[in-house]
């Protein structure tokens, strides 16, 4: 589902709300951070905040709702 590009740029997206949040860089515990804050596994954020996937959609609506942002933007700027 979607081109590497618009997963790249989904994970810019969640990776600058991550920021806006205050969770810590990738690599300092960002990913296991998130998994906790969204309540999925580490690994299925890892690929997100990679660029390798997407959310399932029960959990982009989550995510967009405990984040403050619209799914929307999310997946497309």
């Amino acid at each position: 589902t979607g081109t590497s590009l618009s997963r790249e740029q989904f994970a810019r997206r969640l990776n600058d709300r991550l920021n806006e949040y205050g969770l810590p860089p990738l690599g300092k515990g960002r990913t296991t951070y998130a998994a906790e804050l969204f309540n999925v596994k580490p690994q299925s954020v890892s690929a997100w905040l990679r660029g390798e996937s997407y959310p399932k959609q029960e959990n982009l609506v989550e995510i967009s709702r405990i984040l403050g942002c619209s799914r929307d933007w999310l997946l497309t700027g």
